[in-house]
């Protein structure tokens, strides 16, 4: 037995709004959706070789309990992480400046509707920023 893949599955308020901020920002398409009296309740999206999937959550106050958004960091793999982030902040999203790690990754990150940490990372021998040093 081997295992093949890993896809996420978020809780998301709004599987629609959500699955519209991958498809503009991240070039996200859908692969599956499933629809009841006119809500779209999940949805699987890729992009490359990276595939997510959006469970609609039951809700306290329509709100997402910390637990499940601020400890999740998604991180994804780039092979140019400069022109990503230009692209995201030519469309406008609050995307963080770009900086360098200790272990070797030029890095932003953005925080999607739902307030998942959404991180991007691209290999680098270039030293690390002054405030991660």
């Amino acid at each position: 037995m081997h295992l093949t893949s890993l896809v996420p599955v978020l809780s998301v308020l709004d599987v629609a709004k959500t699955l519209a901020f991958y498809q503009e920002a991240l070039q996200f398409h859908v692969l599956h959706r499933y629809e009841q009296d006119g809500h779209l309740h999940w949805a699987m999206a890729k992009s490359g070789e990276i595939a997510l999937m959006f469970a609609r959550c039951p809700t306290a106050q329509g709100v997402l309990l910390p637990a499940k958004k601020e400890d999740l960091v998604l991180y994804f793999q780039t092979d140019d992480v400069a022109t990503l982030h230009a692209t995201l902040t030519a469309k406008g999203y609050p995307v963080s400046a770009i900086r360098g790690t200790l272990y070797g990754m030029q890095e932003c990150d953005l925080t999607d509707p739902d307030g998942y940490q959404l991180w991007f990372g691209q290999a680098t021998t270039t030293p690390s920023t002054a405030h991660e040093a």
